[in-house]
This record gives C-alpha cells, structure tokens and sequence, in this order.
C-alpha cells in the first residue's frame, strides 16, 4: 500500500510531494521533494504495469523546466532519467 501527498502553496511557488509505504506497522518515506512550480503525476511509461513518477519542476522560480522520471526497483524509488528542458 502506498500514500502520497502532495502540496502547493504560498506565493513563492513551492510544493511538496511524499511518497509512503506502508510496513503493516507504520508508514515509511520513499521519496520526498520541494521544488518551485513542480507537478507530480503517476504513469505507465514502459507498459510493464507499474506506474513511475513523473515530477516536473524548476529548481529556481526562473530556472530551466526539469523532470525525473522516478521507478520502484523493487527495493525503493529510483531516478530514472531526468531531463532538462
């Protein structure tokens, strides 16, 4: 089982993403980030049936748009790739 959540507020534009497991005795973090003017989607980009991450983002509020690309490696959340655009 798994929980995110996912924040976005203030006017300098920063949002949070969390990514939790959970370990029949509580939750663990996989996976957290704060970035400016960031989305967060989970999808199936190679068709194996498990959804990564897709997290765009910019490091600064007028930084290059970035995104990584995040998959589970059966152990926890890995950078895939990530993309500077």
């Amino acid at each position: 089982n798994i929980a995110t959540f996912y924040g976005y507020g203030g006017s300098a534009g920063f949002g949070k993403l969390y990514l939790h497991e959970w370990s029949g005795k509580g939750f663990d973090l996989l996976l957290s980030k704060e970035d400016m003017e960031n989305t967060a989607e989970f999808k199936d980009l190679d068709n194996d049936g498990n959804e990564e991450i897709v997290y765009n983002f910019r490091r600064t509020k007028w930084g290059e748009k970035q995104q990584e690309i995040y998959y589970w490696n059966g152990n926890k959340m890995e950078l895939h790739e990530n993309r500077v655009f």
